[in-house]
């Protein structure tokens, strides 16, 4: 069951050349929203193994393993992965104003 779905995800993201917003970092790990952070990491070990350049020799496999490693950065991280679910992939977090200084008298 497991190959399968890695299997169709590798389809799915061979099909697209460029991270979007119907290929998200949930989606390129196979991993649901609700994965804790041992599955997430489970899901990158074994599609880091299979896309790995030693073992896979499709040139392809390598465009696959940067996107598989720019999602585990961001979902194995507490704190960025809090803000990609809050914010959303391509969207980018207001800068929040510094509070005001009085000025000197």
């Amino acid at each position: 069951m497991h190959l399968l779905k890695i299997a169709l995800i590798l389809v799915f993201i061979g099909s697209a050349s460029k991270l979007d917003a119907k290929n998200d970092y949930y989606s390129v790990l196979g991993v649901e929203k609700t994965a804790t952070k041992r599955e997430v990491h489970k899901a990158y070990r074994k599609l880091s193994a299979k896309l790995h350049p030693d073992y896979n020799k499709d040139e392809e496999a390598i465009v696959l393993l940067k996107k598989v490693i720019e999602a585990y950065k961001v979902l194995g991280d507490d704190e960025k992965r809090a803000r990609y679910d809050s914010f959303g992939f391509g969207k980018k977090q207001k800068a929040q104003p510094e509070p005001r200084k009085p000025e000197p008298k």
